[in-house]
């Protein structure tokens, strides 16, 4: 399953945020998740 989501999202993100976490290969909602909750991320 996990190779099928990958080649669904195509690697959209493949960078470092301005957090420093490297962001490869992750799904949107991950994205999404530390958009809303910024502080959360910083943990």
């Amino acid at each position: 399953m996990l190779q099928q989501s990958q080649g669904q999202w195509k690697c959209y993100y493949r960078a470092v945020d301005k957090y420093g976490h490297v962001i490869d290969c992750f799904s949107v909602t991950a994205v999404m998740k530390k958009r809303l909750a910024p502080s959360l991320s910083r943990l």
